[in-house]
């Protein structure tokens, strides 16, 4: 970083909109996703996600680049499921 640029990925659960609306199409499905998580439940974008992206923004984060942060609870450990791509949010 010599020019003071730090990179780094955020690679979040699917918590999105539409992930929402699938999960109230097929509750049943939600609730087995949740269950596979290790954290045992889905994430939420702002209390759970939103806060590491403030983190990397900030200046405790200075020296911190080339790193992916996997913002899942875990979820990555065990695969990730799959979501139909429901159109735009």
């Amino acid at each position: 970083a010599p020019y003071g640029i730090c990179v780094n990925v955020i690679c979040p659960a699917a918590v999105s909109a539409a992930y929402r609306r699938f999960a109230e199409m097929a509750p049943d499905v939600a609730v087995a996703t949740a269950a596979a998580n290790p954290m045992g439940r889905m994430g939420d974008p702002e209390s759970d996600i939103g806060g590491v992206a403030t983190f990397l923004a900030s200046e405790d984060a200075r020296y911190l680049t080339g790193n992916t942060l996997f913002v899942d609870g875990g979820g990555h450990i065990n695969g990730v499921p799959w979501v139909p791509d429901l159109g735009p949010e």
